[in-house]
């Protein structure tokens, strides 16, 4: 908004049993401010940030000393004392346009102050993440570093697509990566490839958390979070739990958010906005998987001899990985024999070996002993693929290739055994929600034949 209600922001310090009311301070000029976040460092010392309307608030020692445009809103971010008895140094942030921070968080590098800014000027922006408004720069979220005096301003960056944007809530992890969770209605939201969700849902009107680089100068990834309907206001809450989540906690209209199964209440309870709390991955991102082939054949071998290998899937970090499944398409002259997964279930339904291996959590592994028989001379080569529910992470395995060269079988030979010749090729993100080369799953799934796959027995004759 380009106003503000009536009246000065103010601070207070009550007793830890709140029975006691030990200071207050006002903070505000000939204007109006709001105040909307609030951090305590370890020296006692109290920031605060918000949005003024005023053009001669109270700013000494400050980054940006003056309004950044004539009427309409700017950020602030101030710095008192532990006992509020002085203001030790403020300063305005923002551009020609309006803009508001709604979240402050503290880290080794500063003070970071997150909100929405409509300025197409926005100090700081050299060498950020994303140095330029996206759209027509009505509404973008914003992330700001200032020094922990408040006499600078480190860096400062978008975090917005073509739509609108605005950050509610801000956290620094013990790595120094700086978290942000807010509201988007973009479909081109920066970053969102490999992310736990990676587009927005049929209303785009969905939360969203980023992560960036403490510096501000590197977008790391971002996830939308949502529903049918809208995920607003943004997301006001935002905690790191120290064991490699991030929770968001907002408001919703949504009847259909993503809830897992196990959730504490997995649908609203009535039509109207509901509250909810989600647990993404700290990293914001989808699986990412890896597929390998080992085994004990040949790199030459003799045709009739029966051959053993292992498909391995491991997940190398992400989000959970649901629908786990690997195609392996046999070549000509190659007998398939038995397919024995680790869990899960595998078909035979010629040319396809297909396995279902369910869910995999990260730091998970699951597996296919496959063996078959080589029945002519000739090059045998094949490949498997991956595939999953998600859009996998980019550095995911997807496709594994194994080849042998195989010679006419020769009277009571054995033949050498060594190990297979294995190409991996990393395909990445681009083959999307569970898709294969040419972006489809090979053929439709066959019914498994209980748990591994066999070939049956040939008939007796006669």
């Amino acid at each position: 908004p380009s106003a503000l209600p009536c009246g000065d922001a103010f601070l207070a310090l009550l007793s830890t049993d709140l029975g006691t009311l030990q200071a207050a301070t006002y903070y505000g000029g000939a204007d109006s401010e709001e105040a909307r976040a609030l951090a305590v460092a370890g020296d006692g010392t109290v920031y605060l940030a918000g949005a003024t309307a005023s053009a001669n608030l109270d700013v000494p020692g400050g980054a940006q000393a003056q309004k950044g445009g004539v009427g309409g809103v700017d950020a602030f971010v101030a710095r008192f004392a532990a006992g509020l008895g002085s203001l030790l140094a403020a300063t305005y942030l923002g551009g020609s346009g309006a803009d508001e921070a709604y979240a402050l968080a503290l880290g080794t590098a500063g003070v970071y102050v997150a909100g929405r800014t409509a300025s197409a000027d926005l100090p700081g922006t050299a060498g950020a993440a994303q140095a330029a408004c996206a759209g027509d720069c009505a509404a973008d979220g914003f992330v700001a570093l200032l020094g922990a005096d408040l006499a600078a301003l480190t860096r400062a960056t978008y975090l917005g697509g073509g739509g609108w944007e605005e950050l509610r809530a801000l956290a620094v992890s013990g790595d120094g990566s700086v978290y942000a969770a807010g509201a988007t209605t973009s479909p081109d939201l920066p970053g969102a490839a490999g992310g736990t969700h990676a587009s927005c849902a049929a209303a785009c009107a969905d939360a969203f958390a980023a992560r960036l680089s403490g510096d501000l100068g590197t977008l790391l990834q971002t996830s939308y979070l949502g529903g049918s309907s809208r995920e607003l206001p943004a997301p006001g809450a935002l905690a790191l739990d120290g064991a490699g989540g991030l929770l968001l906690a907002g408001s919703t209209f949504s009847p259909d958010l993503p809830a897992t199964a196990g959730a504490f209440q997995a649908a609203p309870a009535g039509p109207h906005r509901a509250g909810w709390v989600a647990l993404l991955p700290a990293e914001l991102t989808g699986p990412q998987l890896r597929l390998a082939l080992s085994g004990s054949a040949p790199a030459t071998a003799e045709a009739r001899h029966r051959f053993r290998y292992r498909l391995q899937v491991t997940h190398q970090g992400g989000d959970r990985a649901t629908g786990v499944r690997v195609v392996d398409r046999l070549p000509d002259g190659v007998r398939f024999l038995s397919a024995i997964p680790s869990q899960g279930s595998c078909a035979w339904d010629s040319p396809w070996i297909r396995c279902a291996l369910g869910d995999l959590a990260p730091g998970a592994e699951a597996s296919v002993e496959v063996e078959v028989e080589a029945l002519e001379p000739g090059q045998a080569s094949h490949t498997a693929y991956l595939l999953a529910d998600q859009s996998l992470e980019q550095g995911s395995v997807l496709q594994a290739t194994l080849s042998t060269s195989l010679s006419a079988a020769t009277p009571g030979g054995v033949g050498a055994w060594g190990p297979w010749a294995l190409a991996l090729l990393g395909l990445g993100a681009a083959l999307g929600a569970a898709r294969s080369a040419g972006g489809r799953e090979p053929e439709q799934e066959s019914q498994p034949h209980g748990r591994g796959a066999r070939r049956p027995a040939p008939r007796p004759q006669g």
